[in-house]
């Protein structure tokens, strides 16, 4: 198994990798479980996310090893608990679905676990979400009774927010966001079904005097898990956004996907999606886009991957993608309905040398247009005793050619580390220092080249999609990452991160032969507060985002620039802290100030402000 699963990096060296896929297999929320020194297995982690509380469960291997490959963004409490130990609760912020985050537990046996007054058996039990415990006193049954047929579970989640914005240069719009949860465990089957909205429509009164704003979101899941490793998963996403100050059409965007995913043991994983996205104008709604973005296009994206450990020292990661998109656009190059295709595939390799010491190596390409390109890649992880860690990581493009047009991708600037696709190279220096069992300081510096066309987004809002800056070839782009969490008393924790990021040198060509000189910046800080004894979390957001366009030739046309700052404020209170509950509730507080200029627009008023305020509640019962 060994040498086929390094043959199996050989070979795929010469292969391309998409973004996509090298995104999925760096995200996840992994960690261990402990009894004093030693692993301790089949203890069960539960994943409860407190803002729209959903619940995620796995269990530990044979090592203690747990690992959630999918969690999105959120305030989480990770509870950990195995029948005859005191459960574990951690209070943890996962800053984006895509973030690689790690978890230790320690438990003690209920027989000689103890505590201070604050933190007794039962005080740590109040404070575990209830379905959580339900599923805890469950399996505390079975240790010692003969149930015979378990009757099904079942679990419903209901969220529900309603408030206001003024959505760029239109009128105030009202604004509403709905989801619905259900869950149920019937026999070896674990089945899911989530559905939820999001509507703004404009105020009556104020829409035909100042412009209107209109939109709206439905996404539908459904999720099946077999008592086994196995898991399917079908999605739909439908977008529709129409404000009167854009250049061009509405935007309409729908998606639709097929995943599907089985644990082989412990020690590896494998899985297959399947993706169809069909968009209507929703690159072009500035007055001036860069050059091969469609003014509609379909999208087909099919990808697999593979991941194993081999021995105690090394692990192998695979996967291979196929991307075809039909464009339909008037200018440029590009006929209507001309079609693109693009093929993926990465070999990734890890050998831990030492205790200290972790290597990886592997290499990414890309078949594009008839041109080829492959990145070689090196990290070198090292442990500078037992607080310091360092970490490099290195990628350098090599082209056949120049593909004809450049390659169009779209990616939040939280994982533009991950697009290996659209990157000319990409070095990056880490150093990580653990500062307590709950507290750790990061800085990393990276400096990219852009190879290919790439829109970053700044929001994962939909009706926010127009606040993004453009990459271009060319494009030179140093960034800053810092994150602190440290634990200000016994019942506060906080989490502060700021990315910034400035650069640009590349040459904007548009399609109708105009070309700018592109400068980007951007600052992103956030601080996560976490009030433990209350159940609360306060998030603050600031951010800075501006692109430039400086004509390259005398008298060109000039466009108004992209300048937004933007403040947000997110409160989320359990309810369960104030008042015993048999379903767990939570309030829910979202505040959204922004000032600057809409990107490109004729008409845009710096000093417009724009507002979201909204609240509801969420229950779980």
């Amino acid at each position: 198994m060994r040498f086929v699963a390094l043959l199996i990096v050989v070979l795929l060296g010469g292969l391309p990798v998409s973004a996509a896929t090298d995104h999925e297999l760096a995200s996840g929320l992994s960690g261990v479980v402990r009894h004093g020194q030693g692993p301790l297995e089949h203890a069960a982690v539960y994943a409860y996310r407190t803002h729209d509380v959903s619940l995620t469960r796995v269990s530990t291997s044979r090592d203690g090893r747990f690992l959630f490959r999918t969690l999105p963004a959120g305030v989480y409490k990770v509870i950990a608990h195995k029948v005859g130990f005191v459960p574990a609760i951690v209070l943890f912020t996962r800053a984006t679905e895509s973030a690689s985050d790690f978890l230790e537990f320690r438990l003690s046996e209920e027989t000689d676990a103890s505590f201070d007054q604050e933190d007794d058996f039962w005080s740590i039990r109040s404070k575990i979400p209830g379905d959580v415990l339900r599923e805890i006193r469950v399996a505390e049954g079975a240790a010692f009774e003969d149930h015979g047929v378990v009757e099904p579970e079942f679990s419903v989640e209901t969220e529900l927010t309603a408030g206001t914005r003024k959505y760029a240069n239109a009128g105030p719009s009202q604004v509403t966001h709905g989801r619905i949860g259900v869950e149920s465990q019937v026999g070896g089957m674990r089945l899911s079904v989530d559905g939820r909205f999001d509507e703004m429509r404009p105020e009556a009164l104020t829409a035909a005097a100042e412009g209107r704003a209109s939109g709206r979101t439905d996404a539908l899941a459904l999720s099946m898990r077999g008592a086994g490793s196995a898991s399917i998963q079908l999605n739909t996403v439908s977008h529709s956004l129409d404000s009167s100050y854009l250049h061009s059409s509405p935007v309409d965007m729908d998606r639709y996907q097929f995943l599907w995913s089985q644990d082989h043991g412990a020690r590896a994983h494998s899985a297959v999606s399947a993706q169809y996205i069909e968009e209507r104008g929703f690159n072009t709604q500035s007055m001036v886009s860069p050059v091969g973005v469609p003014l509609a296009s379909r999208t087909l994206l099919v990808d697999g991957s593979y991941s194993q450990e081999i021995g105690e020292s090394m692990a192998v990661r695979t996967g291979v993608s196929y991307q075809e998109l039909i464009a339909d656009t008037e200018i440029g190059n590009l006929l209507p309905g001309a079609a693109r295709q693009q093929v993926n595939a990465y070999g990734i390799a890890s050998t831990q040398l030492s205790p200290a010491l972790l290597v990886e190596y592997g290499l990414f390409s890309t078949l594009l247009d008839g041109s080829v390109s492959m990145s070689p890649h090196a990290g070198l992880v090292m442990n500078l005793g037992q607080e310091w860690q360092a970490e490099t990581v290195v990628r350098q493009r090599i082209s056949s050619e120049e593909p004809k047009l450049p390659n169009f991708s779209l990616a939040h600037y939280r994982n533009l580390e991950n697009n290996t696709s659209t990157e000319q190279h990409y070095y990056r220096v880490g150093l990580t220092r653990q500062l307590g069992k709950d507290e750790v300081f990061k800085v990393a510096a990276a400096h990219r080249e852009i190879g290919d066309t790439l829109r970053v987004f700044f929001t994962e809002d939909f009706f926010d999609q127009i606040e993004s800056v453009y990459l271009v070839r060319g494009d030179q782009l140093p960034e800053l990452q810092v994150a602190l969490t440290r634990r200000l008393s016994r019942g506060i924790l906080a989490t502060l991160e700021s990315n910034v990021g400035s650069g640009g040198g590349g040459i904007f060509r548009t399609d109708n032969h105009t070309s700018y000189e592109n400068k980007v910046r951007y600052m992103v800080t956030s601080l996560d507060t976490k009030f433990q004894r209350t159940e609360t979390a306060l998030f603050l957001a600031v951010h800075r985002v501006e692109q430039h366009l400086t004509p390259t030739v005398a008298g060109g046309l000039e466009v108004n620039d992209l300048e937004v700052d933007k403040l947000q404020v997110k409160v989320t209170q359990d309810l369960g802290f104030f008042m015993p509950m048999a379903s767990d509730w939570a309030l829910l507080l979202n505040i959204e100030l922004s000032r600057g200029a809409v990107p490109y627009a004729l008409d845009s008023q710096e000093n417009d402000l724009h507002r979201r305020v909204a609240g509801g509640i969420a229950v779980r019962f």
